[in-house]
């Protein structure tokens, strides 16, 4: 597999751990960046690193809240789609012609996470979970922590800018953590969330250990029209399955 399609798919699922709390997020200083609008549209710079160098690629993303989020990878010609849903996960590997299609609860024991929509969709739009996370005030944050089986997860919220600050999930015993920092504000018609963010991400499974980072920053972000979306995934006759 295109081995930058491979570390975004990779980064796009191995972060993300499904969130359960207690205390309404909503009850808290902060503003929800998808409150107003069901679609949404942006482009973005993404910058992959690992110890064998580094990748940049344009990512265009195209989401329908808390249903479906569509993603396009562009370096120079389209080298991978991807497209989430509340219960799977389909990518494609326009280069070497394969692609992967599987539920997300599958993706998540591959990677030793439970995976979940939601968080996916938090990541790349800096929102806060709703619900589920018992949120505490410390100082000018806002702090969310959850323990769920073996992970331990870390929200912040900047009270004074009303977004979210950073995420952390860290595994108790083991050696796999990822931590996000949000970065800037861009403003949009009807709200706002953070310009990009920073990720750092250890992982060891098996024999397999590394570490990823990635950058990324929006160019665009806006909501649309249900007109103006396309979520097309069609899948060629003749790419091999992995």
């Amino acid at each position: 597999m295109n081995r930058i399609s491979l570390q975004i798919l990779f980064l796009l699922s191995a972060y993300l751990i499904s969130c359960k709390s207690a205390k309404p997020i909503s009850d808290l200083s902060y503003e929800d960046p998808l409150a107003k609008h069901q679609f949404y549209k942006g482009k973005a710079k993404i910058v992959i690193k690992t110890e064998k160098g580094s990748q940049k690629a344009n990512l265009h993303l195209r989401l329908k809240k808390d249903e479906i989020i569509w993603i396009s990878i562009i370096n120079k010609v389209e080298a991978a789609r991807i497209l989430v849903t509340q219960d799977s996960i389909k990518f494609m590997d326009r280069l070497n012609k394969s692609y992967y299609s599987n539920s997300i609860d599958s993706m998540g024991r591959f990677f030793n996470f439970d995976l979940d929509f939601d968080l996916i969709q938090n990541i790349l739009t800096s929102r806060a979970p709703e619900s589920n996370v018992d949120w505490k005030k410390a100082g000018d944050e806002t702090i969310g922590i959850e323990k769920r089986d073996n992970w331990l997860m870390e929200y912040s919220v900047d009270t004074e800018k009303k977004m979210l600050k950073s995420l952390s999930i860290q595994e108790i015993q083991g050696a796999n953590k990822i931590t996000v920092l949000y970065n800037g504000i861009l403003g949009f018609d009807g709200g706002a969330l953070a310009e990009g963010f920073s990720s750092d991400a250890v992982y060891s499974k098996g024999n397999r250990n590394g570490r990823i980072k990635a950058d990324l920053s929006y160019d665009k972000f806006n909501f649309a029209s249900e007109d103006e979306m396309s979520f097309t995934f069609r899948i060629p006759s003749k790419y091999e399955k992995l």
